[in-house]
């Protein structure tokens, strides 16, 4: 049996501009993803037999073709016309249903890995295709380095960014529906202003002090409204002299670190409150 580990790396969203509801019922959005070090591990094996197994160490996430990673297999598996018995086993440090899109990155993991299990290859083009059909996010995850995302998400294009800025990335226990934000938006919370990314570059040529300029979210209200401990956490935050936003459609809400050695304690205190926290550096 052909086996393989690969690491699955969460993501920020330095900034999420919605524009509107698109016919398909998706919105179309303008967003800048940034990749951090935080990650979970997906062991991933092939061998005689049919059928596809997906466990995980959090009970809270789908099994088998439930799961985004299990889908991302279904889907390899079809487009090489094989039939086999495929594990995949995920060990899970990023939290679920907290804007960080931990499963879309373990299906862009297996889209990545299983082709190379199974002795097999895609064209670039085709794996990108299967991504776009798993999820707005997961095309992202097959790239390399920062990139904004448009139309779903899906039409990238990259962007310079900078590795080793570190932050105090929290979430409240509770999972968020991203459909429950997203439905939640009122007509008069879209983004309808042109958008110029040379805003964003120029806020990068300052340095770290000056990303906040970029940190707007527009899911921010909607998703305060339905989940107020978002806004509690938040208000925490604030309360540790930090300045929050929020990545994706939340609940996680990240603030950059000046001193690691302060934020790893903010992150202990953060965790003896009840929510989940870790210190992050951007890849």
């Amino acid at each position: 049996m052909a086996k393989a580990e690969i690491k699955s790396n969460a993501k920020l969203n330095f900034l999420l501009l919605v524009h509107g509801r698109r016919r398909d019922g998706y919105h179309d959005i303008t967003t800048l993803y940034v990749p951090i070090d935080l990650h979970d591990t997906l062991y991933i094996a092939a061998g005689p037999g049919d059928g596809i197994k997906v466990t995980c160490d959090d009970p809270s996430v789908p099994r088998d073709t439930d799961n985004l990673a299990g889908r991302a297999a279904e889907l390899i598996m079809s487009s090489l016309g094989l039939r086999a018995a495929v594990d995949i086993a995920i060990e899970k440090r990023i939290p679920v249903g907290a804007g960080l899109a931990g499963g879309s990155s373990n299906a862009a993991a297996v889209l990545k890995a299983l082709p190379w299990v199974l002795g097999r290859h895609l064209e670039d083009g085709e794996t990108l295709m299967l991504a776009a059909e798993l999820g707005s996010d997961v095309p992202f995850f097959l790239t390399e380095g920062w990139a904004f995302g448009r139309g779903r998400g899906e039409v990238l294009e990259p962007v310079a960014g900078l590795g080793g800025v570190e932050f105090v990335l929290a979430a409240p226990p509770e999972p968020v529906s991203t459909p429950a934000v997203y439905g939640e938006l009122k007509t008069e919370e879209y983004y309808v202003d042109d958008f110029d990314p040379g805003t964003v570059a120029r806020a990068f040529a300052k340095g770290p002090d000056a990303w906040r300029e970029c940190f707007r979210n527009d899911l921010t209200a909607p998703a305060e409204r339905l989940y107020p401990m978002i806004t509690s956490l938040k208000d925490t935050l604030t309360g540790m002299g930090y300045r929050p936003a929020l990545s994706g459609s939340g609940g996680a809400v990240f603030a950059p670190a000046e001193d690691r050695t302060r934020a790893a304690a903010d992150a202990a205190k953060l965790r003896n409150l009840g929510f989940w926290s870790e210190v992050v550096r951007t890849i």
